[in-house]
Parts: structure tokens; sequence; C-alpha cells
């Protein structure tokens, strides 16, 4: 019997596929600032939770800045039976991310007319010698958790109506205002999954913060004068990859033109 090309390798049998199809791992952003992210997929350990995923690091692993790109819930999932060597096969997990460039993301004009039109109920003459010390600490503007940046913004100028009262209980005569740090959330860097939760850019961030505090500061000044004193905190380091590099003064509650401590510091002589 010839038994010559029984054993020759079949060309007509596809090798399967190493990832399924469609969930090929990498990254694309087109020019209108959308896209997609796949990380490289790993061993299904218990469930999969996308929140629970570090995707910082997977979008500087794509080669994406996660300052200017951020990913848009909800996240895709897939499991993937695998063979791993040995004739072992384990189940992995993929993850599909929407992503979109940040700036595509920006501020409610509406929101921001409301801010600066608030105004306290009325003004009051103060003739007592005492300083009321009004700290404001942890807004943390543009963190997206609950309500978002909107609750945050409505219930901190709550506290300016309370605070106005108590003010005219006191009847001080001088205001210090005290920014204690992490007054904006800041969009990466600091902790895991900023860059998921944070719901406005930097920028936008900034400027929430910046009229938020004219409004406050405004407000207490019609009552007694006010010295504002900031500090910075953590969430206003300038960081990379995670870590402080420079030195605590490089914060953006430092003393330059563009920071809101640099404004802090300009308007506290107007009033």
């Amino acid at each position: 019997m010839n038994v010559e090309g029984l054993f020759e390798p079949r060309h007509d049998i596809k090798p399967r596929p190493k990832h399924p199809t469609g969930w090929e791992p990498g990254a694309e952003l087109n020019g209108d600032g959308e896209g997609f992210l796949i990380p490289a997929p790993r061993i299904l350990d218990g469930i999969a939770r996308p929140e629970a995923e570090p995707w910082e690091e997977h979008l500087r692993k794509a080669g994406l800045d996660p300052a200017l790109v951020e990913v848009v819930p909800p996240v895709e999932i897939r499991t993937w039976d695998a063979a791993v060597g040995g004739g072992e096969v384990q189940t992995m997990v993929y993850f599909k991310a929407r992503v979109r460039a940040r700036t595509a993301r920006g501020v409610d004009p509406e929101l921001m007319a409301w801010i600066l039109k608030w105004k306290p109920r009325k003004k009051e003459t103060i003739v007592s010698e005492t300083t009321v010390v009004v700290p404001w600490s942890d807004w943390q503007v543009g963190k997206g958790d609950g309500d978002g940046t909107d609750g945050t913004i409505s219930r901190i100028v709550d506290t300016f109506s309370q605070t106005v009262d108590y003010i005219r209980e006191q009847k001080p005569s001088q205001i210090l205002v005290a920014p204690l740090g992490d007054l904006l959330e800041n969009c990466a860097g600091h902790y895991a999954q900023q860059t998921f939760r944070a719901d406005r850019t930097l920028r936008d961030q900034e400027n929430t913060v910046r009229r938020l505090a004219t409004a406050g500061i405004k407000a207490f000044a019609d009552i007694a004068p006010c010295l504002v004193l900031p500090v910075g905190g953590n969430h206003g380091e300038v960081r990379s990859g995670g870590q402080s590099f420079t030195d605590f003064s490089d914060n953006e509650f430092s003393d330059n033109n563009y920071s809101v401590r640099g404004w802090f510091l300009r308007i506290q002589g107007t009033y």
C-alpha cells in the first residue's frame, strides 16, 4: 500500500483565531474625537467588573493620553476560551470601551450663568470685632459620581446661603475664606478610574471653581471684608503616571496667573 501523501498537512483547515473577531486588542480614535479601546485580555478570575479596570493604564498602553481621552460607559464584555499551552484552556475576559476626546464634553452655559446670577437675600451692617472662618474643602468639581458636577454645584451654592445666614448672626468685623484644597477633581493620575468618572475637562473644572468662588466671596464681602488664604491639595498636584515629579509647590493652586490659587490671590485684595 502506498501511504505517500497520506500525512501531508491540510491547507483547507484554518487555525482557530487567537482573539474573537471584532475583539482584537487595540485602539482607534478618529478625526471627530470618537473611537474605541480594547485592552489586552486577561484570565477571568471571578466576576468581570469594568469599573474596576485600570483605564488610565489601558489608555497609556494604547498610546492615548488619559488627560485628553476618556472612557465612556457602558463598557462591553465578552469571554473567550483560549488555549494557553499544555492542552490547558482558560476563559479570557475582553473589554471593549468607547472613548472620546475630552474636549467633546463642555460646560453647560446655563449652569454657569446661574452661578453668576446667584445673590444672597440682603445686606446687613456688621459692628462686632470678630472673625468668621469659612473653610472650603474637597468640592472636587468634575467628579461624576452620584448626580455629578451639576448636583455638586447646587449643594455648594446652598452652603453659601447657609454661610451668609451664619455670618449675619455672628456679625464679624472680617471674614477669612480658607480654600483648603481639592476644590477641583482634576482628570487623571490621582486615583484609579479617575478618567472614567470625571464629567468635566480640567479647563471646565477650573472655570467652574472660579465662578463658584466669585459668587461666594462676593456674597460674603457684602457683609464684611474678606481675606482669602488658599492652600494646595493633592488633586491639584502636577503629576505624571500618578506621581508628583517636581515639588509640592507645583500645584494647580500655586501662585501664578493661570491657576485657581493665583486667581484667589489676585481677588483677595478687591473686597
